[in-house]
């Protein structure tokens, strides 16, 4: 999303400038949504948590071809994003945390952040391949894919801790 936001932007008619302004305020909501995620995740259900980041983000690439033009909602739209991304990286340390301790928290830790940067590369290459592909909306359409791939994920997490908090036996 960072890599292409900007040229995302130029082909809605942003100024250069302004495009590339964006990836600063995804990065300010990315910033300063960590605390206060950070504290609802020790308050609700995580996973329903990472459940509902997925959906902002979702949400959120589904209005930016309305909104990215729209100035102020476009500063608005792009700091959300920035908070759920954020948002993501944020719970997946806090879950990691709660399953590992000592010498394999230090590994799944290494092998969470080794992921997250795989597919920071794996990603670039799929996203600019959706951008040849549909090139006005390509960017937007492929996170979107990506978020809602991921989606099912956490979901069955929030699911199976429900049901195991109610007390359900049945087979999964």
């Amino acid at each position: 999303l960072i890599t292409f936001l900007p040229i995302y932007g130029i082909s809605l008619g942003l100024a250069e400038n302004v495009a590339l302004y964006m990836i600063t305020v995804m990065g300010i909501g990315g910033i300063a949504c960590q605390i206060p995620i950070g504290w609802i995740a020790d308050h609700i259900d995580r996973h329903l948590l990472l459940v509902l980041c997925v959906v902002v983000l979702i949400a959120t690439c589904a209005v930016l071809p309305v909104l990215f033009t729209a100035t102020p909602w476009n500063w608005v739209a792009m700091f959300v994003m920035g908070g759920a991304l954020g948002g993501l990286y944020t719970i997946g340390l806090v879950l990691v945390g709660e399953q590992f301790d000592g010498v394999s928290l230090a590994g799944a830790v290494t092998v969470f952040s080794s992921m997250w940067g795989i597919g920071g590369i794996v990603g670039s290459p799929f996203v600019g391949g959706i951008m040849e592909i549909v090139p006005k909306h390509g960017l937007i359409i492929a996170v979107g894919a990506i978020f809602l791939a991921y989606l099912p994920f956490p979901l069955l997490a929030f699911l199976r801790g429900r049901s195991a908090v109610h007390g359900d036996t049945t087979r999964r």
